[in-house]
């Protein structure tokens, strides 16, 4: 399982313009301005995907209200419109799994990279970097990293946050969908392990 995970932390690395930064000779140390423009580029990918993603859920819901408008009429006319919406939505389920990937892709290479992330930049940077108030800073030590900042304390853009009941970062939402499917896979390797074993 462990080996599973960190093939696809490599797999997600080498999809990026940032391997070459995080597979050099030099990967025990990385500027400040590194760390930065690394940071900044996961960010944005993380956002266009989940913005595109927001989109084709947005327009898959829209056609099912359509449709179930459309079949609550019980109009045989209404036929073909519904079937044509139908295989919308397939391409749209189809899209929206391709723009999960690569969301899901974003929050490997965030997981990839922390370490290295974490090492070489103080807890300050780090805050300032992911955009934490220096309100909620209180409760965070050095060691707390990217992945504890984004994930575990959910202080990405904390002020722009505050109040409300979920990090909705797109940092942590990348984060989320790597978290999902370790659990994921977890369940299912214990769920074949309690099967019986046929001889």
């Amino acid at each position: 399982m462990q080996n599973e995970l960190n093939n696809k932390f490599a797999d997600a690395g080498s999809l990026y313009i940032l391997n070459p930064v995080m597979a050099d000779e030099r990967n025990e140390r990385l500027s400040y301005i590194e760390a930065s423009i690394a940071l900044d580029m996961m960010r944005r990918n993380a956002e266009n995907a989940g913005e595109l993603l927001d989109v084709c859920n947005s327009e898959i819901e829209s056609h099912r209200v359509i449709i179930e408008n459309l079949k609550g009429c019980s109009n045989p006319f209404y036929t073909t419109r519904i079937i044509e919406l139908e295989r919308n939505i397939g391409r749209l389920r189809h899209h929206a799994d391709q723009v999960r990937n690569s969301l899901f892709q974003c929050g490997l290479l965030m997981a990839n990279f922390s370490p290295l992330f974490d090492k070489n930049t103080t807890l300050n940077q780090r805050c300032n970097l992911l955009n934490v108030d220096v309100a909620d800073r209180s409760e965070l030590t050095e060691s707390d990293g990217l992945i504890n900042i984004v994930f575990a304390y959910g202080l990405e853009n904390s002020a722009a946050r505050r109040g409300k009941i979920f990090n909705t970062g797109v940092m942590s939402r990348a984060l989320h969908l790597v978290f999902h499917d370790f659990l994921l896979s977890t369940s299912q390797g214990h769920m074949l392990e309690m099967l019986p074993v046929e001889k």
